[in-house]
């Protein structure tokens, strides 16, 4: 059972994790021009401005199911947002913004949130959106019994009710002030469902929303239809001129995400998603357009506090020196990453920078270790000292994942940077359940770690005293719980953003986790869908009622 339960932990740490004014030491402002490259297109196709009409494709695995609340199925996740709508959504900085909500707002405590609900919305049915069908949909997701992925956004909320048609009132069992950004979620029609099982409903093979775009059909093996949805509720008594261009699309079915790009590259479809790791086979082709954005995969060093050795922040503030993080990317994997201290997605409103916190620089990392009270070994170049005692060496050891090669050359290259520096570093491969142990039980130096962040910028899960799997590194600082606390407390978005920094900065003073990058992925387009491509990874679909498809040269 505990082997068991060590697996399922493993798991969860290393795929996903679904929850969640002091100057800093010598910023440096972190250029990433690649990120927002546009490649041009080639000259066959004629691009005379937004068109109406045409047929957009995209690609899905097949569904498990098209009730957007069941599904386990990223692709469904994400196509399902032209269907359906939720009270607010993630704009680019992660900032929310309303949707089928016209306002909220919070009681002093921070315990009672009232979301004041749009009065014109109609579902395509044609019957009114109201109160009613927020309640039924949270009430679905709370069910124990229902499987979503979705049960994290409210597993702070303690009761709900629909005060009247336009107000639903929420109530939680402690503040948190990110309950806005967790509101996201996709809602469903009470009526439609009418008593149903949402669960077992025959009405999940054809769903209906208040989006964009309604269902048409689907034969569930090779192809879903949806079009255009002429009385949606943003184009009310503007014509058509708030619809969106394109009037048709078709999701093309395959068995396997892997299909994705032969499907795109044979022109079965028209976009699909991409991981860091295909861009290569698109690089300098003029034909496609690939929108590259941070994903939400970061990559960091945690260090075992309990270390004799790296329980010493001198250490740890030398080795934040002495890591070149943007030499690691231009190496081994350019163009595939962008630079970051924190598990916080840089430039969104909470973290309004790409600034890194310490300037890599070998001399400087001697410096501080020599300044400490280290001392080098002149025949080893290892640096050396007497630590309660005992003479140590600054010798240490770096665990990797054995099935992850980009990370074992990234870890190889941080031992080569730190070794010029003094501090010798052993590179370990070894299998992830084993290595996991040894984090777990505080019986490493160093591991090359990898995890998913949420969409909203709570990291308590890494830096609280109070998280025991996440907190890798064992840190406890009474002022950061506090911030931590106080964060998810405060709802003026100004203090909140202040907390933030100064927790930064203390957080960057310590060191407990030397945090590298975010991989980048992207959209990738055919040269005939054009408008504003402006992806990002909580909605790759951004801006979808501004894209349009061009016509080809006759």
């Amino acid at each position: 059972m505990k082997r068991k339960l060590l697996k399922i932990i493993a798991v969860l740490l290393c795929i996903n994790i679904f929850l969640t004014s002091c100057s800093l030491r010598d910023s440096v402002k972190i250029e990433e021009k690649e990120n927002n490259k546009e490649m041009g297109f080639s000259g066959d196709i004629m691009d005379k401005g937004p068109v109406r009409g045409g047929n957009l494709r995209l690609f899905s695995t097949i569904p498990d199911t098209l009730n957007p609340i069941l599904t386990q199925n990223l692709y469904v996740k994400d196509f399902s947002d032209m269907i359906f709508e939720g009270l607010v959504k993630l704009d680019k900085s992660k900032k929310p913004i309303p949707v089928l909500a016209d306002k909220w707002e919070v009681s002093q405590d921070g315990l009672t949130w009232t979301f004041y609900l749009r009065n014109d919305i109609i579902w395509q049915d044609g019957t009114p959106f109201a109160a009613e069908d927020v309640e039924f949909t949270l009430k679905n997701i709370q069910d124990p019994k229902v499987n979503t992925l979705y049960k994290k956004n409210v597993e702070d909320i303690s009761a709900f009710t629909a005060v009247n048609k336009g107000t639903i009132k929420i109530i939680l069992k402690k503040p948190n002030s990110f309950l806005a950004e967790l509101m996201t979620f996709p809602i469903l029609s009470k009526r439609h469902f009418n008593g149903e099982s949402i669960a077992a409903s025959k009405k999940n093979d054809a769903p209906m929303g208040t989006g964009p775009y309604r269902f048409v059909s689907s034969d569930g093996k090779t192809l879903i239809k949806l079009n255009l949805n002429e009385s949606w509720w943003r184009a009310a008594g503007k014509k058509e001129t708030a619809l969106p261009y394109i009037s048709d699309i078709d999701i093309v079915l395959n068995r396997s995400s892997k299909d994705a790009i032969n499907d795109f590259q044979d022109e079965r479809i028209d976009s699909t998603y991409l991981k860091n790791r295909d861009f290569s086979k698109f690089s300098g082709r003029s034909d496609v357009y690939l929108k590259k954005f941070p994903s939400n995969n970061y990559e960091f060093i945690s260090l075992n506090l309990k270390n004799a050795i790296l329980s010493d922040k001198v250490v740890r503030q030398a080795m934040a020196y002495a890591i070149d993080k943007v030499k690691l990317i231009d190496k081994i994997i350019p163009g595939e990453a962008i630079a970051a201290d924190l598990p916080v997605i840089p430039d969104t409103w909470l973290y309004e920078s790409n600034a890194l916190s310490y300037t890599a620089s070998a001399k400087s990392a001697r410096d501080l270790l020599l300044q400490n009270g280290w001392r080098e070994d002149l025949k080893t170049s290892t640096m050396y000292k007497s630590i309660g005692g005992v003479y140590r060496k600054l010798e240490l050891e770096m665990l990797v994942n054995e099935d992850n090669d980009v990370r074992f050359r990234v870890a190889e290259m941080i031992a080569s940077q730190l070794q010029a520096c003094g501090i010798t570093v052993k590179v370990t491969k070894m299998k992830w359940e084993d290595e996991f142990k040894k984090i777990n039980n505080k019986t490493y130096d160093m591991a090359l770690l990898g995890l998913s962040i949420p969409d909203y910028s709570d990291i308590s899960y890494a830096f609280s005293s109070d998280s025991y799997v996440f907190n890798t590194s064992g840190y406890k600082n009474p002022e950061v719980d506090g911030y931590l606390k106080q964060i998810r407390s405060e709802n003026d978005d100004s203090k909140k953003k202040s907390m933030f920094f100064n927790m930064r900065s203390i957080i960057s003073d310590e060191m407990p986790y030397i945090g590298l990058y975010f991989y980048n992925h992207a959209v990738l387009f055919n040269k005939r869908v054009r408008g504003d491509l402006s992806s990002y990874q909580w909605n790759k679909y951004n801006d979808i009622t501004k894209w349009y498809i061009t016509a080809p040269v006759r």
